[in-house]
């Protein structure tokens, strides 16, 4: 049986990880997050695919995990 992809979805600045608040978002660029969630969705035997939303989709998914709590 095949296991399904791990589906990451990126806000939309995400680019400025690394650049934007430091001491509060992180030293890594989104480029080496990308690279570990492949490291780890690879030790699961997993794939990954990456995608991009704007800021209507990010409102859309938070209002959908806020129902869930």
């Amino acid at each position: 049986m095949r296991r399904p992809a791990i589906a990451v979805v990126n806000g939309p600045h995400l680019d400025l990880l690394d650049e934007c608040r430091p001491e509060t978002h992180g030293r890594e660029s989104s480029a080496e997050v990308d690279e570990h969630c492949t490291t780890h969705a690879e030790s699961l035997g997993r794939g990954v695919a990456f995608g991009h939303c704007t800021g209507a989709i990010s409102t859309a998914v938070a209002a959908l995990e806020a129902g869930r709590r």
